[in-house]
């Protein structure tokens, strides 16, 4: 891979490449291991290569998650994976009513996985949203020390914003699911 002059705000992962005409946004994620980065390009092709961000502000962005340092790669995995919840949660109360849509609280998706105790086997959601069940049900897993890769994730979600909050949110937490688009 050739080189590229960095400018000032801009990661080098994403320098001159996020704009109108770039590549896919796929083939800039943040480093993961081999099989999780198989995955994110299988799942993530293109939904986010015509975001509307300038790559000023979103090289600004990586840069500032790329100077934390973090011990491990699931602990990088986990701290992005709460801060992306916690802009989800904000913005769902900024639209209030309408934002039902997408989020549910994640006091209600935790009782919800308690009550089901989702061990091992297939959880499927037909409204699944930002996938907000999905993720407390893999912390679930993790609590009782089993691995979140003993469920089968299927959802469906009808709004094209919303599925794409939810394959990033799989994405970002590591966790393979199918989700498609119901009509």
């Amino acid at each position: 891979m050739e080189r590229r002059e960095r400018r000032p705000g801009q990661a080098r992962a994403v320098a001159g490449r996020i704009a109108p005409g770039a590549r896919p946004a796929h083939r800039h994620r943040l480093r993961a291991d081999r099989e999780g980065e198989r995955d994110a390009q299988r799942r993530l092709p293109k939904i986010y290569a015509r975001a509307p961000l300038s790559s000023e502000r979103l090289g600004s962005l990586v840069e500032t998650i790329g100077n934390i340092p973090f011990e491990s790669t699931s602990e990088a995995r986990d701290y992005l994976g709460r801060a992306y919840e916690y802009f989800i949660s904000r913005f769902a109360a900024a639209e209030g009513k309408g934002a039902g849509e997408f989020y549910t609280p994640q006091s209600v998706t935790q009782l919800l996985v308690e009550m089901l105790e989702p061990y091992e086997g297939r959880i499927f959601d037909p409204a699944c949203g930002s996938c907000g069940l999905f993720i407390q049900s893999a912390r679930f897993l993790e609590e009782h020390g089993k691995s979140p890769n003993q469920l089968t994730i299927y959802g469906q979600e009808m709004n094209q914003a919303t599925w794409r909050l939810g394959q990033m949110n799989l994405a970002i937490h590591g966790l393979n699911g199918r989700l498609s688009r119901s009509s």
